[in-house]
Formats: structure tokens, sequence, C-alpha cells
């Protein structure tokens, strides 16, 4: 899960990467193709925190147990 010690209301996309174990090229395409939802202030992208658990949990399961 997200971790988020100081209440912040939003990851860089640096911070998103190293919270998530992504690179910085994975969290920047999935930000391009919409899967992550994210917000400009001036040149600075903000993913809300919300947004990005939100993102996590939409993930397939790394494995299929039946």
């Amino acid at each position: 899960m997200l971790t988020n010690p100081d209440n912040r209301l939003a990851f860089t996309v640096d911070e998103l990467a190293e919270a998530a174990g992504i690179s910085r090229a994975k969290a920047y395409a999935d930000i391009a193709s919409g899967k992550i939802p994210a917000r400009r202030s001036d040149r600075r992208i903000l993913v809300p925190v919300e947004a990005a658990r939100a993102w996590l949990a939409s993930l397939p399961p790394a494995f299929e147990c039946e």
C-alpha cells in the first residue's frame, strides 16, 4: 500500500514511482495514458494520494489462485 506518513494531499511523479516501486518512466507513461489520474500545477505534475491508491488497487493480482 502506498504510505503517506505526512498526510500529504499529493505525490510528485518521482515520489509516486518510489512509493509504488515502479520506474519514473513507467509512472509518466501511466499518467500520460490516463491510468493514473494526475493534475498539473504550473510545471509540476501531482498525483492525488487517493488517486494513487485507487490506481494500485485497480491493478490485477500478481497470481491467480484457484
